[in-house]
């Protein structure tokens, strides 16, 4: 699931977990998200690393609207436009279309849309 949110969106993720091995802690950060709590926690500790994940956050570019041809696709709105007007997508038809217009001009192939949206 994090790699697919990963596909479309940079939105700061912080998993709050009962598992404490290392192993699992390795794979949700190599996964995608960007900190992880165990349970149980207290507020100040999941507030600080809020805060934390946001300072990190705030050096970050918005992603700008991406355009092929008469095509715009902002990822920020999550809206898409043809020719001026605007389309209305389901989420998954949006995730397709933003993760086949990042690789306009690419082979994409069944199993990396499967993977990634």
């Amino acid at each position: 699931m994090l790699r697919m949110l990963r596909a479309v969106s940079d939105v700061p993720v912080i998993v709050a977990t009962a598992r404490d091995e290392e192993p699992e802690m390795v794979a949700l950060l190599e996964g995608g998200a960007d900190d992880y709590i165990v349970k149980p926690f207290g507020a100040a500790q999941l507030d600080a690393r809020i805060k934390a994940v946001l300072r990190r956050l705030g050096t970050a570019e918005p992603e700008e609207p991406l355009r092929v041809g008469g095509l715009v696709v902002d990822p920020a709105g999550r809206e898409v436009a043809l020719d001026g007007r605007v389309l209305d997508l389901t989420p998954r038809e949006f995730d397709l279309l933003a993760h086949l217009v990042r690789r306009a001009g690419q082979v994409v192939s069944r199993r990396e849309l499967l993977a990634e949206v």
